[in-house]
């Protein structure tokens, strides 16, 4: 596995500080918040702190966007970020992963090299291995 960026790690530790909230710290504001650091690129503008719970944000992604996988392609592809079928530190993904609701979903996480990612959980981060959904390369800063 190559070496996590110190750039990568020093994100993830300022986040994991940071309490749980919906609209805020979930799982997609978490990455959202990486890629704006990495490309200056707003990513969850029009999202953040407009929904408060698992419900709310379910429902919004759903009927706006038919669903968490509908909804990052659209913003993503938007925000010229392109996909990629071999992610690598520092990219993102969407991974099948359990939601705070218990089910199993798509779920919004890092790319940290190899299968392994970080999810951010109602706990603070997670680092799993995880069965990737689909891929997108961060481009260069800004």
């Amino acid at each position: 596995m190559a070496a996590i960026p110190i750039r990568l790690k020093a994100f993830i530790a300022s986040e994991a500080r940071r309490p749980w909230q919906w609209g805020e710290t979930d799982a997609f504001m978490f990455v959202g918040a990486w890629i704006e650091q990495t490309t200056g690129r707003n990513v969850s503008d029009g999202w953040r702190g407009r929904y408060a719970s698992c419900e709310e944000a379910c429902a919004m992604i759903a009927e706006t966007l038919g669903g968490p996988i509908g909804a990052a392609r659209d913003v993503l592809r938007r925000h010229g970020i392109e996909r990629t079928r071999v992610p690598m530190a520092g990219d993102v993904a969407l991974v099948i992963d359990r939601t705070p609701a218990g089910a199993a979903a798509p779920v919004a996480a890092i790319c940290l090299g190899g299968r392994l990612r970080a999810i951010r959980t109602r706990r603070g981060i997670a680092i799993r291995n995880a069965r990737t959904v689909l891929a997108w390369k961060m481009p260069a800063n800004g």
